[in-house]
């Protein structure tokens, strides 16, 4: 630790941890017997960026180490599938509500926004947690996009989500944008978010392994729930027990090849690849291991990416 307080003060913090202080005598001399040419720079697209715990997709607890790679992958598809588009209706960039815990990885979704140019609002924990004061302040601070789980959506309509009016186009909803995820969304409620009217809604799923989001679907565009296609730069497979291609409509597990996903994992048991096989979707080096939810194709050419998978 660092502190601007001088040497003399330090008798006052709590006896635990290691205590630096630069101006300590001994601390300078050891600080200049070494070199003073800056560090080489070692920044590579695989370096981490990020680590998430979780028991997710595996059940086993582990740390899972993401990519900027990863990361600016899916941020890139961000980018394209939503932002451009919301930009385009609005005329500028959006607002976005921040109402994610930060030790989870739905977190990246809002921040993300940021490397594009959008204003992010955070939202303290009492307001996340609170779908009247939530919805208060997205009425507030006139919050353009919101990524929220569909049973807390559930809340936030019932405190009148979908009541709130853009001020500065009161025929058009509050919301440009709604993402949700983290859950399956039921029937009832997927045919009434296709009914919503001006507001964009995206059915987004990923296991923490996969850096967020790896399939994403619009809901407008199928009367009936499903998790959508691969992001951008990514592959989703339904296969069976032996890691093949399961027939039209038949249910599976969501297989993503290991390019998709973050570099490791941190854990003492926790492997990198959690399945290896040889799938005729080649090339899959490695596949991680299979989400939870199922998936069955919607169309019948099985080595396709563009295929859309239903949870």
């Amino acid at each position: 630790m660092t502190v601007t307080q001088t040497a003399a003060s330090v008798g006052g913090y709590p006896d635990h941890g290691e205590l630096l202080v630069l101006d300590d005598p001994a601390v300078a001399h050891h600080i200049a017997g070494h070199d003073a040419d800056p560090l080489p720079e070692r920044a590579d697209p695989d370096n981490a960026a990020y680590v998430i715990f979780t028991s997710g997709s595996t059940g086993e607890p582990k740390g899972v180490i993401g990519t900027h790679r990863a990361l600016l992958s899916y941020f890139a598809d961000h980018r394209e599938r939503v932002y451009r588009r919301a930009t385009e209706t609005l005329g500028r960039p959006l607002r976005i509500a921040h109402a994610w815990s930060l030790s989870f990885d739905a977190s990246w979704q809002p921040l993300v926004g940021l490397l594009d140019g959008h204003a992010v609002h955070l939202f303290g924990a009492a307001d996340m947690r609170d779908a009247a004061r939530l919805v208060d302040g997205i009425d507030r601070w006139r919050i353009d996009m919101i990524d929220t789980s569909p049973s807390m959506f559930g809340q936030l309509a019932a405190a009148g989500l979908l009541e709130l009016r853009a001020a500065e186009c009161p025929g058009r909803p509050r919301l440009a944008v709604l993402a949700l995820g983290g859950e399956a969304i039921a029937a009832d409620d997927w045919a009434r978010l296709r009914a919503l009217s001006g507001t964009a809604v995206h059915n987004c799923y990923g296991p923490t392994e996969t850096t967020v989001e790896s399939v994403v679907a619009e809901v407008a565009d199928s009367p009936v729930p499903n998790i959508g296609t691969a992001v951008r730069g990514a592959r989703a497979y339904v296969l069976d027990s032996a890691l093949r291609p399961v027939p039209d409509g038949a249910a599976g597990n969501c297989i993503w090849p290991e390019t998709s996903s973050p570099v490791a994992t941190w854990g003492a048991r926790a492997l990198r690849r959690q399945r290896s096989s040889q799938t005729p979707l080649a090339p899959v080096s490695g596949c991680i291991a299979p989400a939870i939810w199922c998936g069955g194709w919607r169309r019948a050419s099985w080595p396709t990416s563009a295929a859309a998978t239903t949870r």
